[in-house]
């Protein structure tokens, strides 16, 4: 069996998989489960092309789920991919994800048009907006129905997006204002705030205050620095434990509720050690506390942790 998810929507193609392989299970008690993703370092065809192919350790049937990258697409790989579906066996369900639909010459798009299922994923409005509401009621946010609507209209119908803008309003544990909406959301901050946690491990102090001076810049409180900050060294403490754990990016993208952009970014310059971030974490902790109890003015409390933990 084949099902095809043509989407470039993470949270989609996500839930979608999850559908296919629940309704697998219980149809069929299928327990293997192997994934690949085009991103990943060191994939190959011919490792999918092996898991197709060999008959599972756990039980008569297989779940083989394969992830395409649009910018990795070129007519060589979809000479490769149609070799491997048309030697898909019987005890093989295998679901394929495209970011962009094939071309109709394609000869890959008139087989998968034949002999699989196509799953086409598009956002609706009433989608995004019951997930926006749901999320808002699951972290208790408080936002008034006018910045609801300016939020919406800044992110779009990305999903991802949404769920990564809502990480940010949840440290800032304060009513969510057009202001905010205006300073956050206009801005990529997510891979700022990865960047900035990252060179405060590697001591890297020219970088700190570089980034540290462009969220100045955007008027972002230091005292909402340190609650994000810590969010991502939590995260890159998440992702040193799934590494070791031998989980590729986009595992860890699905265990931890994260883009696989931000995973992949984190695998790929994961050279922390879990002590010391564990160590910063506390130091973030306690400075969140002293400047809350009103000991120390919080732009002077931030600038020396920085000052600190980068000598």
């Amino acid at each position: 069996m084949i099902d095809l998810i043509v989407s470039n929507n993470d949270f989609l193609v996500k839930e979608k998989i999850k559908q296919l392989i629940d309704e697998e299970v219980a149809t069929f008690s299928t327990e293997e489960i192997v994934r690949f993703d085009m991103i990943e370092r060191g994939f190959s065809f011919n490792s999918v092309a092996e898991a197709i192919q060999t008959i599972s350790l756990f039980d008569t049937r297989k779940i083989v789920v394969l992830t395409t990258r649009e910018k990795e697409m070129k007519k060589e790989t979809e000479d490769i991919l149609l070799e491997l579906v048309q030697k898909v066996p019987d005890s093989v369900h295998l679901i394929i994800n495209l970011e962009k639909k094939l071309l109709a010459k394609s000869a890959l798009k008139k087989y998968l048009d034949k002999n699989s299922r196509v799953h086409a994923l598009t956002n609706s409005t009433d989608l995004v907006n019951e997930y926006v509401r749901s999320e808002i009621k699951k972290r208790n946010i408080k936002m008034k129905q006018s910045v609801i609507f300016e939020f919406l209209d800044r992110v779009g119908d990305d999903l991802s997006k949404i769920r990564n803008e809502m990480d940010k309003f949840e440290v800032l544990d304060r009513e969510i204002t057009s202001n905010d909406i205006e300073l956050l959301v206009a801005k990529n901050i997510d891979d700022n705030i990865f960047a900035l946690s990252d060179a405060i491990v590697k001591k890297d102090k020219e970088r700190v205050f570089s980034l540290y001076q462009d969220f100045l810049n955007l008027k972002i409180d230091p005292l909402a620095l340190v609650g994000m900050v810590a969010a991502g060294l939590r995260r890159m403490y998440q992702v040193n434990a799934l590494i070791e754990s031998q989980y590729s990016s986009a595992m860890i993208a699905e265990q931890l509720g994260m883009s696989e952009k931000q995973a992949y970014y984190l695998t790929r310059n994961q050279q922390a050690n879990p002590k010391k971030i564990m160590d910063l974490l506390n130091e973030l902790a306690e400075l969140d506390q002293k400047v809350k109890s009103g000991l120390v003015d919080r732009f002077i409390a931030f600038e020396m942790f920085l000052i600190n933990v980068t000598q």
